[in-house]
């Protein structure tokens, strides 16, 4: 049989290369490489980047996938051309994981940053009905205020559009 080589993430190829490792679904896979890595990983990416490397192994005929076909059940089960196929360990995956995961905080952040703005102008309105002799003034800071909320959202906007292209690229790197 001819050798076939696939680009995997490190972690990932020292988990299945396990002979324990067998009859195996995302979830329980996603699962032991939260347990045994020393950083923080969104457990919603890992799943993304496991399925998408596994589903490159299923195409390879090195894994069989079982089950109904749009569940989180799925099994994986090697095959007899699991033993014949070279894995290329991929590095570059972790940093485009952690490129997600830093999307991902400063979304967070700002959204964060948003809700306090919201606040600030729900104030801004509350406080002309207290004081309407101070309308004017507290008016242009609600505008700026909302300016601030608009600028906010683009912002959200932006990463989320970002982090949607990684996505769907089903981490380029792997191409």
């Amino acid at each position: 049989m001819t050798h076939r080589t696939i680009k995997i993430n490190l972690e990932l190829f020292n988990l299945l290369k396990k002979e324990t490792i067998d009859n195996f679904t995302v979830k329980e896979i996603r699962d032991e490489l939260l347990k045994n890595s020393s950083r923080t990983q969104c457990p919603k990416q890992l799943r993304r980047l496991v399925y998408n490397q596994l589903i490159k192994l299923v195409n390879f005929k090195a894994l069989n996938k079982t089950g109904a076909k749009s569940s989180h059940n799925v099994c994986y089960k090697k095959t007899e051309r699991f033993k014949y196929v070279s894995f290329l360990k991929q590095t570059k995956l972790v940093k485009e994981n952690r490129v997600e995961e830093q999307l991902e905080s400063t979304i967070q952040k700002y959204k964060a940053e948003m809700m306090s703005s919201m606040g600030e102008s729900e104030e801004y309105t509350q406080l002309c009905k207290i004081f309407p002799h101070m309308k004017n003034e507290i008016e242009q800071k609600a505008l700026k205020t909302k300016d601030e909320i608009a600028k906010i959202r683009g912002k959200i906007k932006a990463l989320n559009n970002i982090l949607e292209t990684i996505t769907e690229s089903d981490y380029g790197a792997l191409q």
